[in-house]
């Protein structure tokens, strides 16, 4: 048995659960502590969100907060793995460029890229251990 393929099997294991338990906890965070999370969002973004689109920031951090937890459980579960995987990765980066343009860099936007970096990863394993593997392998099977 070749262990370095079964560690890369791990290794990419505990990348999608490290992964989807920050989308999760951060999703929960924002029902949890909505009131901090909506000061978090710039001025000149919550004023354009109300001026032009009637949008209050709250509905945009509850769609963020849905959006986070489906995310972060797609991952645990090694479901649709390079979907979630990308769509947290362009998540990731609009939040970084958008927030970099408007605010400026700060050391919050260090830890989303650093995030990024790690989700985009994903896109590039195999997820051996992950129900897209056993999916794919039953459907391999039945044909």
């Amino acid at each position: 048995m070749d262990n370095r393929k079964n560690s890369k099997g791990i290794g990419d294991l505990l990348l999608r659960l490290g992964m989807g338990w920050i989308f999760i906890a951060f999703g929960i965070g924002k029902f949890y502590y909505g009131a901090f999370w909506s000061t978090q969002l710039p001025d000149k973004i919550s004023l354009w969100l109300n001026n032009n689109l009637q949008i209050s920031p709250i509905i945009i951090q509850n769609f963020q907060a849905v959006f986070e937890i489906v995310i972060g459980v797609l991952l645990i579960l090694g479901l649709f793995t390079t979907l979630a995987g990308f769509l947290g990765g362009l998540y990731l980066a609009t939040i970084i460029v958008g927030f970099s343009l408007i605010s400026g860099w700060s050391d919050i936007l260090v830890y989303d890229t650093g995030l990024l970096f790690s989700i985009l990863a994903l896109l590039f394993l195999d997820h051996e251990y992950s129900l897209d593997h056993l999916i794919n392998h039953l459907l391999r099977d039945s044909s």
